[in-house]
């Protein structure tokens, strides 16, 4: 008999002391919590992370579970399982169905409880479609590709702010280009964010070059649109072309429809890159 309490006894310790490390894991995680966010209660930074997240898929249309994990603050807190859990988010599966590169293997978009939810908070509202069947599959790669670039610079602080397309659109003169994001940068310079993932060449390069060089540039007594331009790409060779379009002294066509809605180069002088505007303009590859 005592032989066997003293095995039942060694069993016992190390589910003991499993318990007691759980605990100070317990402990130290609260800690960090009340440093992170002072002064709020469980319940107040739970619904601080779910209109956080509300407000991302409100503002871009759609987003991803890793993505919303980040704007919770978190990794792995199943915050984007929750949302869907509670009806205010609806998950698709995209029409790969498998998580690749830059790729989820589904889409989040807000159910009509979500939208209710976030429309109570905010004072502007936007244009937004509870369809899934609305967002542009062709698209996924680029703007996921958008998101995780923003929500990265936001939680670095590159960024204090951005503005997504439809938000700028709201503001802007109409039949204005926007760009695929607009950052606000510290010191209140504001920078245009192009995401390219394929190549330009002739018109539609002449094209995005006089765009670029008219949103840097003041014209009638009015300051220019953007301090700077990022363009960002994931090949290497795209950013070389997007890289020497934009340099000092590089030229480019101007276009415009004729009465007949076709596109004709206007005839007159090469237009050129100034070095003003070249040192405004940033190329780079997203993994750099």
């Amino acid at each position: 008999m005592p032989s066997q309490c003293k095995n039942q006894s060694q069993a016992v310790k190390p589910a003991l002391q499993t318990s007691d490390r759980h605990l100070a894991q317990l402990t130290q995680a609260r800690r960090v919590m009340d440093i992170r966010f002072p002064g709020q209660s469980p319940n107040a930074r739970a619904e601080d992370k779910l209109v956080k997240a509300l407000n991302w898929v409100y503002r871009w249309g759609w987003s991803s579970a890793k993505t919303i994990e980040r704007v919770g603050g978190g990794t792995h807190s199943g915050l984007a399982a929750r949302m869907v859990r509670s009806k205010y988010l609806e998950a698709t599966r995209t029409e790969s169905g498998l998580a690749q590169k830059d790729l989820p293997s589904h889409i989040l978009t807000l159910t009509s409880d979500g939208l209710a939810r976030i429309q109570r908070e905010r004072e502007i509202l936007l244009p937004y479609s509870t369809d899934p069947a609305r967002v542009r599959q062709d698209q996924l790669r680029h703007y996921q590709m958008a998101q995780t670039l923003t929500i990265e610079a936001l939680l670095t602080q590159t960024i204090t702010g951005y503005n997504v397309e439809k938000e700028m659109a709201e503001v802007s003169t109409e039949g204005v280009k926007q760009p695929d994001i607009f950052w606000e940068l510290p010191g209140g310079a504001g920078a245009a964010v192009e995401i390219e993932l394929n190549p330009k060449w002739g018109r539609a390069m002449d094209v995005f070059v006089r765009g670029c060089v008219s949103a840097l540039t003041s014209a009638r007594g009015q300051p220019a649109r953007f301090d700077f331009i990022f363009v960002i790409s994931d090949s290497n060779a795209i950013v070389k072309r997007y890289s020497a379009a934009l340099s000092a002294g590089s030229t480019y066509e101007l276009w415009k429809k004729d009465a007949n809605g076709r596109v004709q180069q206007i005839q007159g002088p090469t237009q050129s890159v100034s070095p003003e505007v070249a040192a405004k303009v940033l190329c780079r590859n997203l993994n750099d």
